[in-house]
């Protein structure tokens, strides 16, 4: 039963999420505001009926939901964001979905399948059904106009008289059938009659109107309406007509384009082509009234206006072919970009026909110039005005503020979406505008907290409104002024966020500052952190304290040459989740490892690591606030976090063998009198020593290779290279460019497998498999040499002790000299018996061969990887050549 409880709750929550999100997002949800006012109300007082109760423990709609939830904040915050944002009916909207989950029968569908996007919408539908119903009846009506406003079935054709569609017209008024009387009669009248009468009907139906002979029919292939000529017609007669029933057709078709595109819901770009279409069918009225009265004065036959209506009718042709390419498009038609996109084509494709060039050049202009209007706004504002979702950058409104995310708030729409005359700059579009919101987003920080003063911010805040002003876009067929005018304001918007990036957030001196700390510049305060925290780094993962760390980690500070950095307090510390050699993997393989390295609770390590050692976790994490968050972004930190943790390792493993070195200075004594170059054990004792100092000297040289040889040298050249940026794009990518570099030199990318490169002698892999082979040497001579001692140490006779004073008189020197023989022979005696039962016992001499043969296969693959890449002509290979 707990299972099943936990699993309902599960879905439950899954739902909650899914109705709050149609009715903050929807706008479908738009026409059911008064329905859901009123429904709230009734859920309120349900609601207050049962905070009465003294067994309901929740004080508000949301405390209940929170309940379903694994992790209540997650809904808190989502809703704390929807308040900041000033959603309307927010509280309404809660009480609604509470008052759903306890619905018998709605709760049930809640806990059958997660809720789909559609189907969330259409339980809220039936949820207020009822109160619709109850409302009286003047309401209802409303209600259900409402309900019914956006529906796909509710069309013009179901009011034809107060529309302009020419086939719904048609087809509801009574067609006059011709009887066989009528067909005798028509066929005795002389040919001239016929075409007279015929004139005025094809008239008629070049406005779309049918009439008596000259009607319209259901195509059954196409399922469209086509003018045709009555059989009773003169073939002669009829033949001529028939030439010009064609563009009857279009008329038709250009009406139900005008029509259907003229609906506000279709976007502005489609509501300005429809009036530029409904222009061209303007003039070809206008024409065919002019022709109409050349017939009345009988200057005009049948032949005539078929010569006379070619040019007109081209046009008409040329903008049906549009319309139709439109409207069939799927779902409902072409929208924003798609729709430019159609026209543009067709604009294309008519090279070397001045006509039907001007002709779709006249559309194109029309209908891009909301468009147009949008894309100043964006590029000179930083503001989006776009209420039906046709621009080329969509906008995530939920997102606002500091906290929103550089990628998430504003993206590229689809190609499709995007007119090709823009596709160039596209991507320069979407940043222009990117720059220009974190430039208002700063100002309006500043607003809030009551600074005007900065004169950088107030030239920022005045966007370009004068350069807005002056600067008009519009579609010419062979000018392209307007890419320079967005070159143009990506530069300025690109030179506005640099400068305050530079000047009032202090970019230059956040990056030397993670330079101190994640590079490990002036390392003093990492040698005080490993003093003070030395014992909480040796546990477990699982078993170790982050709150302990940051503690040593501010002790640490506070006592280096660090204490007096104004930017260490955005300094923290914790454990990554994944080993270090994971980390690399995932940064070879462009994967987004997230930045904040902080676990609060024991069981937030994932499994595979929570039996490393926290040395191994440990990593520090820097959160500069925005914007400089456009610098070291999520991919940044997680190169300096592997950076230093590869340094840190070094730092550790280098202190490990330092204090094995000191446990050996102790062993030197137990060892001084014993002479015998061919002793076994002194040969197993320098065996060590031999060892241990090899090992120190690698890690000191790799330490020394990565700061003094890579780190010093690529960081002045990257602080060269910034006083050169431009951009801010520029200067991301040669902080992204600088990083990259450090990670390639320090050997921290992994290379893909290859017949050289096999995932055994991966350089990082290696490096991380020889310094974790120097900790378990240094722990466990460290071990070895501490039972050496321990005989020793613990018999106060053989303890070392301050020389005593000479004696006087002959007999007490004398007496000086044997003692010390005798001390000797004992320590002596000592040892021995100590190297017996530890040397051997112990099988030291077995484990000390085995990482003497480790340390020197792993060093030869690092080395051979080194003089590989050495040689090959990768940036790298300088560097990497001097470690050789």
């Amino acid at each position: 039963r707990g299972v099943m409880e936990t699993s309902q709750n599960g879905l439950i929550a899954h739902a909650i999420t899914s109705l709050l999100d149609v009715l903050t997002i929807n706008k479908t949800i738009h026409q059911y505001r008064d329905l859901i006012r009123l429904y709230a109300r009734t859920a309120r007082t349900r609601f207050q009926e049962k905070v009465e109760d003294d067994d309901f423990e929740d004080a508000t709609p949301l405390d209940a939901l929170c309940r379903y939830f694994d992790q209540p904040e997650l809904l808190r915050d989502k809703f704390e964001l929807l308040s900041a944002n000033k959603v309307e009916l927010i509280d309404e909207y809660m009480l609604t979905i509470w008052s759903i989950t306890q619905n018998a029968s709605l709760r049930s569908e809640l806990t059958k399948q997660k809720l789909t996007f559609s189907s969330a919408l259409d339980l809220i539908r039936r949820a207020i059904e009822p109160v619709a119903a109850a409302l009286p009846t003047e309401v209802q009506t409303q209600a259900r106009i409402m309900q019914n406003t956006n529906s796909d079935e509710l069309s013009w054709m179901k009011r034809p008289f107060m529309g302009s569609d020419p086939v719904a017209l048609n087809r509801t008024i009574p067609q006059q059938k011709i009887s066989d009387e009528d067909t005798k009669m028509w066929r005795e009248l002389p040919v001239d009659a016929q075409e007279s009468i015929l004139m005025e009907e094809l008239f008629y139906a070049m406005l779309g109107i049918e009439s008596k002979h000259i009607y319209l029919r259901e195509n059954v292939t196409t399922g469209r309406y086509q003018f045709a000529v009555d059989p009773c017609v003169d073939h002669s007669i009829a033949s001529l007509i028939g030439l010009s029933l064609p563009v009857c057709d279009a008329v038709l078709d250009v009406t139900a384009f005008v029509q259907a595109f003229s609906e506000p819901t279709m976007g502005q770009v489609a509501n300005a082509m429809s009036s530029m279409v409904a222009k061209v069918q303007s003039d070809w009225q206008i024409a065919i009234t002019q022709y109409e009265k050349a017939l009345i004065d009988g200057k005009l036959s049948l032949q005539n206006l078929y010569n006379n209506i070619q040019r007109p009718a081209t046009t008409m042709l040329l903008v049906r072919e549009i319309c139709m390419d439109a409207m069939n498009v799927a779902p409902r038609g072409a929208r924003g970009g798609q729709l430019l996109n159609l026209v543009h084509e067709r604009f294309q494709r008519t090279a070397g026909d001045p006509l039907t060039q001007n002709v779709f050049v006249r559309i194109v202009q029309a209908a891009s110039r909301p468009y147009w209007d949008m894309l100043r706004s964006w590029i000179y504002r930083g503001v989006i005005r776009d209420p039906h979702g046709e621009f080329l950058v969509e906008e995530n409104k939920l997102m606002s503020g500091f906290s929103y995310s550089w990628e998430e708030k504003f993206k590229l729409r689809d190609t499709s979406d995007v007119p090709q005359f823009l596709q160039p700059v596209a991507d320069k579009i979407l940043v222009t505008g990117k720059y220009l919101d974190i430039i208002k987003e700063c100002n309006l920080g500043e607003f809030a907290s009551g600074s005007h003063n900065s004169p950088n911010r107030a030239q920022a805040s005045s966007s370009s409104s004068s350069s807005s002003a002056g600067d008009s876009f519009d579609f010419q067929p062979f000018d392209r002024s307007y890419i320079d005018k967005i070159e143009t304001a990506y530069a300025e918007a690109s030179s506005k966020l640099l400068t305050l990036l530079q000047s009032e957030y202090k970019l230059l001196e956040k990056l030397r500052c993670m330079k101190r700390y994640f590079l490990l510049d002036q390392s003093d305060f990492c040698s005080h952190f490993m003093d003070v925290a030395g014992e909480e780094l040796r546990k477990k993962a699982l078993f170790a304290s982050t709150s302990g760390l940051q503690a040593s980690l501010e002790l640490a500070l506070r006592s280096s040459s660090a204490r007096n950095d104004p930017f260490g307090e955005d300094l923290v510390c914790g454990l990554h989740p994944r080993s270090l050699g994971s980390h690399i993997v995932a940064l070879s393989a462009n994967q987004l490892l997230p930045h904040l390295t902080l676990q609060s609770n024991k069981g937030a390590l994932p499994d595979d690591v929570q039996e490393l050692f926290a040395f191994e976790l440990f990593t520090l994490d820097y959160q500069p606030g925005w914007p400089l968050r456009l610098i070291f972004h999520e991919r940044a930190m997680s190169k300096y976090q592997a950076i230093f943790r590869q340094l840190f390792y070094l730092r550790h493993v280098e202190r490990a063998l330092c204090q094995s070195w000191q446990t050996h200075q102790a062993t030197k004594e137990l060892f001084a009198c014993r002479r015998d170059p061919d002793d076994p054990d002194l040969k197993l004792i320098y065996r060590a020593y031999g060892l241990r100092q090899r090992m120190l000297h690698l890690v000191q040289t790799l330490q020394w290779y990565m700061t003094a040889t890579v780190i010093e040298p690529q960081y002045a050249l990257f602080e060269q290279e910034l006083m050169r940026a431009t951009t801010v794009e520029d200067l991301i990518h040669k902080h992204d460019k600088f990083l990259d570099s450090l990670l390639g030199q320090c050997m921290l990318r992994v290379e893909e497998a290859t017949s050289i490169h096999t995932e055994e002698t991966q350089l990082p892999r290696v490096l991380i498999k020889l310094l974790t082979n120097c900790v378990l040497f240094a722990n466990f001579t460290d071990a070895a040499m501490s039972k050496l001692i321990a005989p020793v140490a613990s018999n106060p006779v053989l303890e070392v002790k301050e020389p005593a004073k000479p004696v006087a008189g002959k007999r007490g020197a004398a007496q000086q000299p044997a003692r010390a023989s005798l001390l000797n022979k004992a320590r002596m005696r000592a040892s021995e018996l100590a190297a017996k039962a530890t040397l051997s016992k112990q099988g030291f001499d077995h484990t000390l061969g085995r990482f003497e043969y480790n340390f020197g296969r792993f060093v030869t693959v690092i080395l051979e990887g080194v003089a590989l890449k050495a040689s090959s002509p990768d940036q790298d290979s300088a560097s990497l050549s001097r470690i050789l």
